[in-house]
């Protein structure tokens, strides 16, 4: 993982350096939604949170590295409950399609993943690995530093079926 974040940290330096100011754009923001998790016939759902900051260093082109946690889903009754909790660092490339205030965007990435089984009176299962990811979104800017995001996306992991979340988040753009 830290040769991951290494490795996108100077890829980050790379581009911030080599692109002309006059189209650069840097991107903060938080967001909040809910996430859905199919493995087999078990279907559970949970509000989850991510984190993000991006470059867009073209007007219809940027990068993005998102932290996602998606929170805790639960399944079972009678006291044999289990739950799966899953969190994710991807890095994404945006394509954006700007209307005044207004853009359109997907986004295709590749994350790391992390992921936690407990069964009632059972030793949590730990596994990771990385996979690839994909969302669309929706943007409406305010004033010239604000921005609120819906947006939706699915996250490919080892072993589960779908795991999809829908959001609304806050940019703060500089």
């Amino acid at each position: 993982m830290k040769k991951i974040l290494l490795s996108l940290a100077i890829l980050l330096t790379a581009v911030l350096l080599a692109v002309p100011a006059a189209h650069a754009e840097i991107v903060l923001g938080a967001s909040i939604g809910q996430s859905d998790l199919k493995i087999g016939d078990v279907k559970a759902d949970d509000t989850g949170g991510q984190f993000y900051g991006g470059f867009r260093f073209l007007k219809f082109v940027g990068i993005e590295l998102e932290y996602t946690d998606f929170g805790k889903f639960e399944h079972g009754s009678g006291g044999m409950t289990e739950s799966v909790e899953v969190t994710r660092a991807d890095l994404f490339v945006l394509g954006v399609i700007p209307f005044g205030r207004f853009e359109l965007y997907g986004k295709a990435g590749y994350g790391y993943w992390d992921g936690e089984l407990r069964s009632a009176g059972g030793n949590p299962v730990n596994d990771d690995g990385s996979d690839p990811a994909y969302g669309v979104g929706f943007a409406v800017k305010f004033a010239t530093l604000l921005a609120i995001r819906i947006e939706y996306e699915e996250f490919e992991i080892d072993g589960v079926d779908d795991l999809t979340m829908a959001s609304i988040g806050l940019d703060f753009r500089f």
